[in-house]
């Protein structure tokens, strides 16, 4: 037996159990899933880039993992959800919009993104420092109708330099973790 049904998009996420009823009796077996709405992104790891600055400049970059998770903390090993980013240089907008990622465009299979912030490569003879601030949101696939946006607390912050990139990454409410590459000044 083959049955499809819809879960309402403003469902809780949990165990749900399905049971066969002909007749008034009701099958003595049942199905059970598991829903998951998308409702956390969490760090798993951040690593040095080689930004591949040519020949007389030089600079840093981070490659960041993320794993998103549901309200119960689970995570949702689901690929095809969307992430998207949106950043301020030194408080201004570094893009007109919400902009989907370059590579991935969505999450893999584990339900995971990795994000290489721009970091800077830059003459050796000339350094500046800017405060770059990243949001994320993703974006939902809903069957029938346009997709469903969740915006993520993770924010990135970080600074870019000549001689190195400090990002600071974190959850709102939650210890943020610090990765210096490099000599960042405050």
């Amino acid at each position: 037996m083959t049955a499809t049904f819809t879960i309402a998009g403003n469902a809780s996420s949990g165990n749900r159990t399905v049971k066969v009823s002909v007749g008034g009796a009701q099958s003595s077996s049942s199905a059970n899933f598991y829903v998951q709405k998308p409702y956390l992104v969490v760090v798993t790891s951040v690593t040095s880039e080689n930004l591949g600055c040519p020949t007389g400049y030089v600079g840093y970059g981070a490659k960041v993992t993320y794993q998103i998770l549901d309200e119960n903390s689970q995570a949702i090993l689901r690929s095809g959800l969307t992430p998207e980013e949106y950043f301020t240089v030194n408080g201004q907008p570094g893009i007109p919009d919400w902009a989907p990622f370059a590579t991935p465009t969505t999450t893999d299979a584990d339900g995971k993104f990795n994000d290489i912030p721009i970091g800077t490569c830059s003459m050796a003879n000339y350094n500046f420092c800017k405060a770059v601030e990243q949001s994320f949101r993703i974006k939902v696939p809903v069957s029938g109708g346009s997709p469903e946006i969740l915006y993520m607390p993770t924010t990135i912050t970080r600074k870019d330099c000549r001689d190195g990139l400090k990002l600071t990454v974190g959850n709102n409410g939650m210890t943020p973790q610090v990765t210096t590459l490099g000599t960042v000044p405050n």
